[in-house]
């Protein structure tokens, strides 16, 4: 399906009856036409209503060259029936305009307090129709940063927090040439940037001595032939 297109100040008349898809006949006065705007094929949120029943809707522009009349096809949404199903019209005119129904409409949380960062906080859903955002949760559009519980991210992820609120759980990791920063660790631990997936064996070239590693990953312990 294609985007929903929104547009101000479109509204037509139409004298359709029924049930049937709205026969659009050109712009009430100070209005402009759904042509003006619209291409064949292009979806719309519409009201229509005869100032008695009313009905708002997704509908479908379709444009047709019978007596340069368009038409909108109808998918009710909300209407005047208990059941919200299409309004049967009777005889008589009827208004069609462009609306944005409340069942669809995005809005940001008015309850929300204002953030310094909302600029460049990152919108989620706090409700069904409520965008939100938070300082804890931001892009960094200058630097190209994504910070997760941090304001101020300093690389390109960064995920703050103490030591259970800032891991991470993944099936699995490619590492490119930057390999892993060993920023801060314990004590007897050594910080640094690891590049291999594991620390080489310091082989010597001394052989004689009973025991050496072998100086595969699995650093292997064998004994030497000695003289008897």
């Amino acid at each position: 399906m294609k985007d929903i297109l929104l547009f101000d100040r479109i509204k037509e008349k139409t004298h359709i009856t029924g049930t049937s898809d709205i026969l659009l006949e050109g712009a009430s006065a100070g209005f402009s036409a759904f042509s003006e705007y619209m291409s064949s094929g292009d979806h719309v949120f519409y009201a229509i209503t005869d100032g008695i029943q009313y009905e708002v809707g997704s509908g479908q522009f379709i444009g047709q060259h019978v007596a340069d009349t368009t038409t909108l096809l109808r998918d009710a949404v909300r209407t005047s029936n208990s059941d919200n199903s299409k309004v049967s019209f009777a005889a008589g005119i009827k208004e069609v305009y462009a609306t944005y129904p409340g069942a669809f409409a995005v809005i940001s949380n008015p309850l929300d307090e204002p953030q310094a960062t909302r600029e460049s906080g990152v919108a989620y859903w706090s409700g069904p129709q409520t965008l939100d955002s938070t300082s804890e949760f931001v892009w960094n559009e200058v630097s190209g940063r994504l910070g997760i519980n941090t304001s101020q991210p300093s690389v390109a992820l960064e995920i703050g927090g103490n030591n259970v609120d800032s891991e991470i759980k993944v099936s699995g990791i490619t590492l490119g040439v930057s390999g892993v920063n060993f920023a801060t660790v314990g004590v007897g631990f050594f910080s640094g940037r690891q590049k291999e997936p594991f620390i080489r064996n310091n082989l010597s070239e001394n052989t004689s001595g009973i025991l050496n590693l072998s100086g595969s990953v699995d650093q292997t312990i064998s004994f030497n032939n000695q003289v008897a």
